[in-house]
């Protein structure tokens, strides 16, 4: 997947260049993720959170491994999973009841590249 933004310098440069590619990737500009806000809901039905994760990095380098879902109610957390995002995409289902009434928001993050991103509020009825 090729990604949609910039890096600081070309292929050729990174590869001499291999300190500040590394940095790149640390910095969290070398990779999007894109979240798609679950629905309003009743606490019964199940949560899916979905997306897409992109990296900034050479073919033969292989996409995160994984990512980290994690529901939240205020600043308490209601359930954490980690889905396979090796092709780009990610799917987590998480069952019914797992959040209660009330508004709802959840973060997805990646490790390598370092990258989070936490959806607008959703409301729990």
């Amino acid at each position: 997947m090729a990604a949609s933004f910039a890096s600081p310098h070309t292929r050729p440069v990174f590869r001499v260049l291999k300190q500040a590619y590394r940095e790149y990737l640390a910095s969290g500009n070398a990779a999007a993720i894109t979240v798609t806000t679950p629905p309003n809901q009743a606490a019964t039905a199940t949560t899916t959170v979905a997306g897409t994760v992109e990296v900034d990095v050479d073919a033969g380098v292989s996409m995160p491994a994984s990512v980290t879902v994690v529901l939240k109610q205020g600043a308490a957390t209601k359930g954490t999973q980690t889905a396979g995002s090796s092709t780009g995409s990610f799917t987590t289902t998480f069952p019914g009841s797992t959040l209660a009434a009330g508004t709802a928001t959840a973060t997805v993050s990646s490790t390598s590249p370092d990258k989070s991103v936490t959806t607008p509020a959703f409301t729990v009825t």
